[in-house]
């Protein structure tokens, strides 16, 4: 059994030390995992990213713990066996910020909504908090960062403590333990206590800023997604210049930009319903000029047309809907699009079967498409002119 030394514990500002390798193990297909006598390097654990870094100038991809040894995964074995290890500390005080930040928020929520926090994922990019409550106002979310910000203001001391299994009971824990030996518990002073074996700031002032970003009710629990530190500050800064360019554009003040766009939301809306009401007038005055030119053939009216390019498989589908309301109607139309597409329906009072007849034509002449027997859509070759296309489906569903 190696016994390996973490110095992240006691010593989380550390970006570089020198140590040695105890045993190297080559992975299959390629690669290496390294075992250091000491390390400063965090693995997965927790909910925390592992650290990243290099080992003798090879860079470390990632950082494992399997049966209390920490692995250090790396894509060649280093030379030497005594290493000079640096750590990226940009990734490291990033998580430190997310995760101390993480501490504060859970003990927020539990303060003042009674909202137990029962999962936790840090990423690079994304930071969120699963708690057990069915919902969440927005006025409870801004109680709950005012604390948690005032708890940064305050620069309180993050403590890192000891425990030992029978002093547990004495302390104002926010959830248990899941070792029952080497206990480390992290204090935000007088303010929360939770087991854990992550990295964090030596205060609260290191964290920054905390800020929610969204809550959403998923998979049984409320999750809030928020920012800390330097992710705060990033994201403030691009929805700022978003902000600011908008009110520019619109000539206006920042504060008043959700009312103007709020009012042309429901402009657009409106316009919107009128030029559907429109186009609905129009397509339906297509429709009937073609149901003039309709031709009757043993007893039922057919109805042809190829229509411009513009008209989708949509607006045929609503054409068809208006003609076929005409009893004994039977409505062949394709557009001129590349590709071709066509739909074909008939009316209610007809005993044909237009999905059977359209596998018909599609294996004798190709295509994709399908539906019932009352209307199928779909596309055809290009080379297909959209007349023969359509003399052809009739001559099949109606044969002389």
């Amino acid at each position: 059994m190696y016994m390996q030394s973490r110095l992240y514990y006691d010593q989380p500002y550390m970006k570089e030390f020198d140590t040695e390798i105890e045993k190297i193990e080559a992975l299959h297909p390629h690669g290496y995992r390294l075992i250091l006598r000491e390390t400063a390097f965090y693995p997965t654990s927790g909910g925390q990213p592992n650290d990243k870094g290099s080992i003798a100038g090879v860079p470390v991809f990632d950082v494992t713990e399997e049966d209390g040894i920490i692995y250090h995964h790396v894509a060649q074995a280093p030379q030497d066996r005594l290493v000079h290890c640096i750590l990226d500390w940009e990734r490291r005080f990033d998580f430190m910020q997310q995760h101390a930040g993480q501490h504060i928020l859970s003990e927020a929520f539990l303060l003042h909504c009674q909202a137990a926090t029962i999962g936790f994922h840090l990423t690079e990019d994304n930071l969120t908090i699963d708690l057990d409550i069915a919902e969440l106002h927005e006025a409870q979310i801004h109680q709950v960062e005012d604390t948690a910000n005032q708890m940064i203001w305050e620069n309180r001391p993050i403590i890192r403590h000891w425990v030992a299994p029978d002093d547990l009971a004495r302390l104002p824990l926010r959830k248990q333990p899941k070792v029952h030996e080497n206990i480390r518990v992290i204090e935000v002073q007088d303010f929360d206590w939770s087991p854990c074996g992550g990295t964090h700031p030596a205060s609260t002032g290191e964290i920054g800023s905390i800020k929610i970003r969204r809550w959403e009710r998923s998979k049984g629990v409320t999750r809030v997604e928020f920012f800390c530190g330097k992710r705060a500050l990033q994201d403030y800064r691009w929805k700022n210049k978003v902000v600011l360019a908008l009110a520019q554009n619109y000539s206006v003040k920042d504060v008043e930009l959700e009312e103007i766009v709020l009012r042309q939301q429901t402009q657009l809306k409106e316009l919107d319903k009128r030029l559907q009401e429109v186009e609905s007038s129009l397509l339906q005055k297509e429709a009937e000029a073609l149901l003039q030119e309709a031709v009757p053939i043993q007893q039922i009216r057919i109805v042809k047309g190829v229509l411009s390019a513009e008209r989708t498989l949509s607006d045929m589908k609503k054409m068809s809907f208006f003609l076929t309301q005409t009893p004994n109607t039977l409505v062949l139309l394709s557009n001129s699009a590349l590709p071709r597409q066509f739909t074909f329906s008939r009316s209610s009072t007809i005993n044909l079967s237009l999905n059977s007849t359209l596998k018909v034509l599609q294996k004798e002449l190709g295509g994709k498409g399908g539906g019932s027997e009352l209307l199928v859509q779909g596309s055809y070759p290009v080379e297909i002119a959209p007349d023969a296309y359509i003399e052809r489906f009739l001559a099949l569903v109606l044969p002389q």
